[in-house]
């Protein structure tokens, strides 16, 4: 009795004559009471939707909405997809369909899939849209050779498992979807690399070479951003150590060009902007530090290349032997970031860089002296004795920079140790004058 109360009443709320104008009158109450909110502001939303489809757009929060809305399309088809495949199982359990019409459903899911990847990674980064494009290069591959291995692996079952697809044809149909999922992943494997240089090739980087990993996109995730700039940051710092190492170690009187400068120059540019956008704070310590280290990188490899423009200043360098034992050590401190940022299970040469630069911070006021007294003498003319001075400086400089470049790089690629020695110096300057 009670039953049929309930189902009278569920017929009589949910039926159509009651439903319909419910339903109408609740949203006739909402527009009034909303001024018509969804009618006024379609455009808007529609606008604001389609934010950040482009990488140059700017957008508050983790995610564009024009990502959420792929992001949720995504989840949509990947969650239908593996409703079919559940389907296709439960299917040729029941006996709906024959084996072989499953095992076709279950590869067409399969490759239905790259729908799902296509949709992820609309407006994403490059780095996205190569995975999102090896997905489906690779689902459209196993697929085709599942289609081919269908036949034998039906022959297979019917001679050494005789009988298993007409009384388990699900475990049948669960074992086909496994085998050929694996075997196209152990055909792929021995050409991973290749598989990957031609990803490369369909999803090329964009903009100069040297700042092509700083995406837009990365921005609202600082800890990938900052992994983006100390990619970037190796890539000038190896260009770099190379110029400083021609200065010295060619017999030629090498100058350095603005061809050879000015990619750097501008790439350097491109960082600080880039590091400009990114935020971070200590409450995310880690990330935090790493970008202040990046910061300081940039600063000083600005520094280094606005030295490597000193041409009179590196030229007396090269003429006085005394000068050019320091530049040895500038080479070999080259040398040894350059092999430590290429291997990283090298040790790092912090302290020998900074051993470098303090056995130059110590010979710098007798070199001083020497030169003074030459030039009373008259050994020495009073204008090459500037140059020579200049060239001390420029020395002992360089190798400063490279001792805190190391240092904070090794900040960047370890996440640490991070010595807060401005932050230090600030406080007690602060103290000071207060």
């Amino acid at each position: 009795w009670i039953q049929d109360k309930l189902n009278l009443l569920s017929g009589i709320i949910w039926g159509e004559y009651l439903l319909i104008p419910l339903l109408a009158l609740t949203g006739i109450y909402l527009t009034i009471g909303l001024r018509a909110l969804t009618w006024r502001k379609v455009g808007t939303a529609f606008r604001t939707l389609w934010a950040g489809r482009k990488e140059t757009d700017r957008v508050k929060g983790d995610i564009s909405p024009f990502q959420a809305l792929m992001t949720a399309l995504s989840a949509t088809v990947g969650t239908g997809n593996i409703a079919g495949v559940a389907t296709a199982i439960t299917a040729v359990n029941v006996g709906a369909i024959s084996f072989p019409q499953a095992a076709a459903m279950v590869i067409g899911f399969d490759v239905g899939t790259t729908f799902t990847a296509l949709l992820a990674v609309i407006g994403g980064s490059v780095a996205t849209r190569r995975t999102g494009f090896s997905h489906v290069i690779y689902n459209f591959m196993t697929g085709i050779g599942a289609y081919f291995l269908l036949t034998f692996y039906t022959w297979g079952l019917d001679n050494f498992l005789p009988g298993v697809i007409e009384s388990d044809p699900e475990l049948a149909l669960v074992g086909f979807h496994t085998l050929f999922n694996s075997l196209g992943v152990i055909a792929v494997l021995p050409f991973a690399n290749r598989f990957a240089n031609m990803i490369i090739r369909l999803v090329p980087e964009r903009g100069p070479r040297l700042t092509r990993r700083l995406d837009e996109t990365l921005i609202s995730q600082p800890s990938i951003a900052v992994q983006a700039v100390n990619t970037t940051l190796h890539d000038i710092i190896e260009q770099t150590t190379t110029m400083l190492r021609k200065l010295f170690v060619s017999p030629a009187d090498i100058r350095i060009t603005s061809e050879e400068l000015n990619p750097l120059v501008a790439a350097l540019e491109e960082v600080h902007r880039y590091l400009d956008k990114l935020v971070t704070g200590p409450e995310h310590l880690t990330v935090h530090q790493q970008h202040v280290s990046a910061l300081h990188v940039g600063d000083h490899l600005e520094r280094i290349l606005h030295r490597c423009q000193a041409h009179d200043a590196i030229e007396a360098i090269r003429r006085d032997e005394e000068l050019m034992a320091i530049a040895r050590r500038i080479v070999e401190a080259a040398d040894n970031l350059q092999a430590w940022l290429s291997e990283p299970r090298i040790q790092t040469p912090i302290k020998t860089i900074h051993q470098a630069w303090q056995e130059a911070l110590d010979y710098t006021e007798p070199y001083r002296s020497h030169i003074c007294i030459n030039v009373a003498s008259d050994t020495i003319a009073h204008d090459e004795a500037a140059l020579r001075l200049d060239g001390i400086r420029w020395l002992r400089r360089v190798l400063y920079h490279l001792w805190r470049i190391t240092y904070h790089m090794n900040v960047l690629r370890e996440g640490g140790p991070f010595e807060a020695r401005g932050e230090e110096k600030w406080a007690v300057w602060i103290t000071t004058k207060k």
